[in-house]
């Protein structure tokens, strides 16, 4: 599996020569010794054989003697005393990260290659006994080549940083990958592969290998007798990296594509339990109201199909157990099942984002708050970067009526992603239940800008309503009847509208409807922005069909 000049294509391989590993000091022959290895890093990349690895402008290579000019100036420890040590450091290297490697030219249809690889590699260094490795959501926000490797190990916690570039031609690929020692600012190792797409896996298994060596980790008994679970065929596997990396951007184009590359893959390989766990995740998506491109009785029910299919061939699933919850707690309203699918997936991945962010709002919606309240705050301690985190314990604050609290959350989580749509759509909110009008109005404007969803455009004909800004919210109502009529409109969208302006008989017949296809919002009756709703009879109905517990 060592890179070969033989296994690149003819017009280009001259380009590309099998490197040796890098352990810190170049050869005595290059030249390079008598530089700081910072420096000379540097020059390497610039002296790059192959144009797509090296400095694609003369900007980016200045920004990289830049920046160590002011390490010189700022009086950091000469890198050749860095250098002497981190022979002796890469002993006691316990904890590392593995970044999503760079596609060279920044190719698109190579992304989900960078991604794939790195995952694979998170996953399989995961497995190492006497190693941490931070979380793929985790060290997954640091792509590209200006990344501050120093500065990710403070972030993530973390010792040694693995980084990469891919560079695709055709049926082979080459990547470049490089073990940094972040603490002394020294590389450890670094090499170049060259393969066919088709080996895909021994790549990774080899990258693992040579990591490791370096590292000098070895693997423990434990480890060597565990199980591997069968890998599927290169093809099927590269349409199942397509589908995660669309599944990743959480827009309903992007999940739907997704779920397109899912289902391509199981056509070639029906026992693909992973691409049945990616299909139940899609669908759940695709039947949620406030990202919702179909009705919920035509998703859930596939969710939670693929869901079981998925952990029917692999129990160890977390993922799947996290679309079973969601469609537990979004569709069937079936709490206690809902509860054990989320402990579940906990269990078996304890960094999930499906469930930490779905566990504290099925919590929140039986009135259990403090549990609530505690949960969301364990996300946020296992990932403080995470806007998501913030803003899951911005809603659970918002159910429990904590409204200072919760815009205190919600702004930390514009503060880390400022165009964070549910961010802005609960300050909305939070400005909605303190009868703040026009902070509520130009919150929801801005999430209707960046996203003009039929359940955005519900929320903000609310806040407009609400304000005496009767015009505004007939308009907003008609957009969504104009919109009704070309695609999927959730009913309870149109609920939210007709509360708005007070019309309570369209009103009754909207929340009608969105029960009658069990709406996945219906779960959230007892917030806040039904108040001006709360003494109509239909509501207490509404309540006890949902099966929501007494309100406290």
């Amino acid at each position: 599996m060592k890179s070969s000049p033989g296994s690149a294509p003819a017009a280009w391989a001259k380009c590309i020569e099998p490197a040796t590993p890098v352990l810190i000091a170049p050869s005595p022959s290059s030249g390079l010794e008598r530089l700081p290895p910072d420096l000379a890093h540097v020059v390497r990349r610039a002296l790059e054989k192959a144009p797509a690895l090296r400095y694609q402008t003369a900007a980016d290579a200045k920004a990289d003697l830049l920046r160590l000019q002011r390490g010189a100036e700022s009086g950091g420890a000469p890198a050749v005393k860095k250098t002497a040590r981190a022979s002796d450091a890469r002993r006691r290297v316990e904890s590392l990260a593995v970044l999503p490697l760079v596609s060279a030219g920044g190719d698109p249809d190579t992304e989900y290659l960078s991604e794939g690889i790195a995952e694979g590699l998170i996953n399989s260094l995961s497995q190492m006994k006497r190693l941490r490795v931070a979380p793929q959501q985790k060290s997954f926000r640091y792509r590209g080549d200006a990344v501050d490797l120093q500065q990710v190990a403070r972030d993530l916690h973390v010792r040694a940083v693995v980084t990469g570039r891919v560079v695709s031609r055709g049926d082979t690929l080459v990547v470049k990958v490089t073990l940094v020692d972040a603490e002394h600012d020294a590389q450890i190792w670094g090499q170049q592969f060259t393969t066919k797409m088709a080996d895909i896996f021994a790549l990774q298994d080899d990258i693992v290998d040579q990591v490791l060596a370096a590292l000098k980790v070895t693997l423990t008994g434990a480890r060597a007798q565990k199980a591997v679970p069968a890998r599927p065929a290169t093809d099927v596997y590269h349409l199942y990296l397509k589908g995660r990396h669309h599944a990743a951007k959480r827009t309903p184009p992007n999940t739907q594509r997704a779920l397109e590359f899912y289902k391509e893959a199981l056509d070639l390989d029906p026992t693909f339990a992973a691409a049945y766990a990616g299909v139940a995740d899609c669908y759940a998506h695709l039947g949620f109201t406030p990202n919702s491109t179909m009705a919920p009785g035509e998703a859930f029910p596939r969710a939670k199909a693929a869901a079981q299919k998925a952990l029917a061939l692999d129990g160890s699933l977390g993922d799947a157990y996290a679309s079973l919850g969601m469609c537990s707690f979004l569709y069937d309203w079936d709490w206690a099942s809902a509860e054990r699918a989320f402990k579940r997936c906990l269990e078996l991945t304890p960094t999930s984002l499906g469930a930490r962010v779905w566990y504290p709002m099925l919590l929140a919606v039986i009135g259990r708050h403090d549990e609530a309240i505690a949960e969301a705050k364990r996300a946020i301690d296992i990932d403080p970067l995470s806007a998501n985190a913030a803003i899951v314990l911005a809603q659970v604050l918002f159910f429990a009526r904590r409204f200072d609290a919760a815009e205190v959350a919600a702004r930390e989580a514009l503060e880390l992603d400022p165009n964070y749509l549910t961010a802005n759509v609960f300050l909305g909110f939070i400005h909605l239940a303190r009868q703040e009008y026009d902070p509520a109005v130009s919150m929801l404007e801005k999430a209707v800008s960046i996203d003009p969803h039929h359940e955005r455009i519900g929320s903000l004909a609310l806040a407009l309503g609400l304000a005496g800004r009767r015009d505004q919210a007939v308009d907003m109502l008609q957009r969504l009847t104009d919109l009704a009529s070309r695609s999927y409109v959730s009913p309870f969208s149109l609920a939210e509208a007709h509360a708005g302006l007070r019309h309570t008989e369209p009103w009754r017949q909207a929340m009608a409807a969105a029960l009658e296809e069990r709406a996945g919002l219906l779960v959230f009756l007892d917030a806040e922005w039904w108040d001006t709703m709360r003494d109509d009879p239909y509501m207490a109905e509404l309540r006890r069909k949902v099966g929501l517990p007494a309100p406290l």
